[in-house]
């Protein structure tokens, strides 16, 4: 099942949890997620990365695609193969605001229900 989650943050923020609690998705799933940064014309380069604990695992869970911007909205590569049961943390930074992250976390549901 393909899902997306669309996420609205303040460009000028700093860090900040996205979404509580985590997305559960299930076996199979793919996550897109999109991104818009309120108060900016037009952002570019983003780049996403997904950690498990400290560890970047983004060649695992995000093997194909390629993140994109358009205006003041980024969509990241797909998010697959994540493992059942354990969270996970998604960064994103853009070329206009390189020390502001955006995160994400989410959980491989083991079951849908």
């Amino acid at each position: 099942m393909a899902i997306t989650v669309n996420v609205n943050v303040k460009a000028d923020f700093g860090t900040l949890w996205a979404i509580d609690p985590p997305i559960q998705i299930a076996a199979g799933d793919t996550l897109t997620v999109t991104v818009t940064y309120l108060g900016a014309s037009s952002v570019s380069t983003p780049v996403g990365t997904i950690y498990q604990g400290s560890k970047d695992v983004s060649a695992t869970c995000m093997p194909t695609g390629t993140a994109s911007a358009s205006g003041n909205v980024i969509t990241l590569k797909p998010i697959t193969a994540v493992v059942g049961n354990k969270k996970y943390v998604v960064t994103v930074a853009t070329a206009e605001y390189p020390t502001k992250k955006f995160q994400l976390r989410v959980q491989k549901a083991s079951t849908r229900q």
